[in-house]
């Protein structure tokens, strides 16, 4: 029993280090490619503070969301780097002669990716979001270099507590401090019902603290829901600024807040997407597991050998996965198919041949 524990110990931490290894050089790379496609926009950085320490905080603020969503194909890389170094070793072979199965050997493996799809989950939702909003201020800031071209922002969520008024702008215009295509909802008390106002378009009025907006509202009269033109001046604490700083990607956003703006906009086609990305969300960090299930019978054969082969297909599933993925969700987003549909079925349908796959190994 203590040597089985010992070689769990082992086992776990010849996936760990590569995984270490595989997620600091993936993220460097990263970085490289996005600075390099950025670099003649960052050269004309005019900003205050020095141009290194912005660059430095925005990716360190960065690093986080794209720790979060690289993570699987880390895991996937970790694995196979610990299964080639074992088999190459000769150290599968000695484990399986003692009379120890490849599939007890992968059992520390999989708890180890379980451990990264909870580490995965807790970045995604406390880390991610705790820091979305300086890491907005800070790439505003790097994206004042551009002089007059505009900064454009696209669906925008706020929320304005001291008016009771929530957000939805489907496109913000930092530079002109307008929006566009945008639903406010207006809560006046507990006992009236609240409001919703359509926005064709909205300026900021700095005198007046507020949105100078026009558009029209839905009525409820004897006759059924009439239109009525709408054309006021919203008084709010939400700024061009405050916008701007608040303009988060939704993968940015805790859990809590996408229910609470896709509850609030039920109509919107926001609200659709926000739905689709909460069951990715709650699905995405399976993930781990899904393709450590794929990669320990295609990477190893029956021998303890690894297989080239075997890793290629691995990476195909890999690929597989994503690309069922992105596909399902855009059909989640189009409203072809329910949004728990789209964040659950590929993961769903992969972990059941996984598993299937995993179980049927015969080494």
């Amino acid at each position: 029993m203590i040597v089985i524990r010992k070689l769990d110990r082992y086992l776990f931490f010849s996936f760990f280090f590569p995984f270490l290894l595989a997620l600091v050089l993936i993220l460097s790379m990263v970085m490289v490619v996005e600075t390099t496609e950025r670099l003649r926009k960052l050269l004309e950085y005019e900003g205050e503070r020095p141009f290194l320490l912005v660059l430095g905080e925005y990716y360190a603020c960065q690093m986080p969301v794209l720790a979060s969503m690289i993570a699987p194909v880390i895991t996937l890389a970790g694995a196979i780097t610990a299964l080639v170094r074992l088999s190459r070793q000769n150290e599968l072979m000695a484990m399986q002669s003692v009379g120890i199965s490849i599939k007890r050997i992968g059992m520390p493996l999989i708890v180890a990716a379980l451990l990264c799809s909870i580490a995965s989950a807790y970045v995604q939702e406390v880390v991610v979001p705790s820091n979305a909003r300086r890491t907005q201020q800070v790439s505003i800031e790097l994206l004042k270099s551009r002089g007059e071209e505009s900064i454009i922002y696209d669906n925008v969520f706020a929320v304005d507590p001291a008016n009771s008024l929530w957000l939805v702008a489907g496109e913000l215009d930092y530079t002109k401090k307008t929006i566009h295509d945008a639903i406010a909802n207006l809560s006046s008390s507990q006992d009236t019902p609240d409001v919703l106002v359509f926005i064709k378009s909205g300026e900021w009025r700095e005198a007046e603290s507020g949105w100078h907006v026009t558009g029209h509202q839905l009525v409820e009269t004897e006759a059924g829901l009439e239109r009525k033109p709408y054309k006021e001046l919203i008084k709010t604490i939400l700024t061009p600024e405050e916008l701007a700083e608040g303009a988060v990607d939704r993968s940015m956003r805790s859990l809590a807040e996408l229910s609470n703006f896709a509850a609030r906009f039920p109509g919107h086609k926001g609200s659709l997407e926000l739905r689709t990305e909460i069951h990715r969300r709650l699905a995405y960090p399976f993930a781990h597991v899904i393709l450590m299930l794929f990669a320990i019978p295609l990477v190893v054969e029956i021998s303890g050998k690894t297989s080239v082969k075997g890793i290629g297909y691995a990476l195909f599933v890999m690929a597989c996965y994503y690309i069922v993925t992105l596909a399902m969700l855009d059909f989640g987003n189009r409203g072809h198919i329910p949004p728990w549909i789209a964040g659950w079925s590929p993961t769903t349908a992969f972990s059941i041949v996984g598993v299937w796959m995993y179980r049927r190994f015969k080494a």
